[in-house]
């Protein structure tokens, strides 16, 4: 793809993206009387029994064994299945544990599973509501879904899985997707997490019409297929702005656009310019881009502001980074430029790992951050001409950790500044 995507030519798209996704209402069928059950533990095609919590069916495909009706209130998980290739649904279950005493697992807990479906279930609790791994043709659909701790959702080693039509709330994550291939993530509705859907070391995924109120989608991975081969719609909104996700491109320019995240993959010739994001996991991600340049964006309350991934010759400048985890990480990356860009209350400013065989951070400004910049095997790396400031009582002064292998470093002197306004 070649072009140039600007602030006007987007405008009537995003009204409609806008009011198309505010018709996506999830609203769980509602649940008949439950009858209490024990937890169940089913190992094996044999397990689906009436004492494990069948209530019909023969596992076939248009005759499914049927799991119903049942609430479970446990301190492990409500329901553990193993080794199965049987067809089941189970529907209508409410699984509960009052405190998070297990440990990685969940409520909803399967290993080695196929052809199964969890639907108009409420699981509350657990490190995981559920936990998935090794599995195929799994669909979660229609359930009420919080954890107390890790994912709501983790899956892990996936094939021909569907999450769709959700609502997921509590814990750091919503959904984390790894070593996946072909899940189709859609019409899921984020509450309050602090990262909605990550997809670490996958391919082939579609992500589309979910509504997050805060942290959007991360990719991550050490593979172009992990980043190139994605569908990710721009009716994926965060607090109602979307997500623009691009691939295999040249001669990109991204303006001045009303925007929640940016993700650029294989692309050249990148430009990513006045744009503002906030409240997000990760503002601007850029994945194997080569000749890039990151410009004038103001980026605040977020985990990070950009995210650099193997990506060649980019130049971030003039950016304006406020609260943030990182303002940039970058991993295995090379011919980095920092210049004239502001930090402010950042954990680190610039975190660089693995970057060679040269990185020029000069003329920024670092205001009351824990670190100014933190370098690991770093080759050739120029510190130069930069201000560390704090303004906080007996506070060390956030200048460089420079790790592994570096050059050039010259520290700049520190500034004496008043007391910031929110001190």
């Amino acid at each position: 793809m070649t072009g140039k995507v600007a602030g006007n030519s987007v405008e009537v798209l995003l009204a409609a993206v806008i009011v198309l996704a505010s018709a996506l209402v999830l609203i769980p069928e509602r649940s008949a009387a439950l009858t209490p059950h024990a937890p169940i533990q089913i190992f094996g095609n044999a397990g689906f029994n009436a004492t494990n919590g069948v209530t019909g069916g023969s596992g076939t495909p248009s005759d499914p064994f049927i799991m119903e009706g049942w609430e479970i209130t446990t301190f492990e998980s409500a329901i553990q299945i193993r080794d199965t290739d049987a067809y089941f649904i189970l529907r209508n279950i409410t699984a509960l544990t009052p405190s998070p005493p297990m440990m990685d697992i969940g409520l909803l807990d399967f290993h080695n599973v196929s052809n199964g479906r969890v639907e108009y279930c409420n699981v509350t609790g657990g490190d995981m509501a559920i936990f998935a791994w090794d599995i195929s043709n799994i669909s979660i659909v229609h359930n009420n879904m919080s954890a107390f701790f890790y994912s709501v959702v983790q899956i892990e080693a996936a094939v021909d899985s569907i999450i769709s039509d959700n609502v997921l709330s509590g814990s750091a994550e919503g959904i984390d997707v790894t070593w996946s291939n072909s899940v189709s993530i859609t019409r899921n509705r984020f509450l309050n997490q602090g990262l909605g859907i990550s997809l670490v070391d996958s391919t082939n995924s579609t992500i589309s019409n979910n509504a997050f109120d805060v942290g959007g989608i991360v990719l991550r991975g050490d593979a172009l297929g992990h980043y190139n081969t994605m569908t990710i719609t721009v009716d994926n909104l965060v607090a109602g702005l979307p997500i623009y996700y691009y691939k295999n491109c040249t001669d990109f320019i991204f303006d001045n656009i009303p925007m929640a995240q940016l993700i650029v993959a294989n692309c050249t010739g990148v430009l990513a310019a006045n744009l503002t994001t906030t409240k997000v996991h990760a503002g601007i991600a850029l994945a194997y881009v080569d000749n890039g340049v990151v410009r004038n964006n103001t980026i605040w309350n977020v985990s990070y502001g950009v995210i650099l991934d193997r990506v060649s010759d980019v130049v971030l400048t003039a950016n304006n980074f406020t609260q943030t985890g990182d303002s940039t990480y970058s991993t295995f990356s090379r011919n980095l430029t920092f210049t004239n860009n502001r930090c402010d209350v950042a954990w680190t400013g610039f975190d660089l790992w693995r970057v060679d065989p040269s990185v020029s951070i000069t003329n920024n400004v670092f205001l009351n951050n824990s670190y100014g910049v933190f370098t690991y095997i770093v080759l050739n790396v120029t510190v130069d001409s930069n201000k560390f400031i704090t303004t906080r009582p007996n506070s060390p002064e956030p200048v460089c950790s420079c790790r592994g292998l570096t050059q050039h470093y010259r520290r700049s002197p520190p500034v004496a500044h008043p007391q910031a306004p929110w001190e």
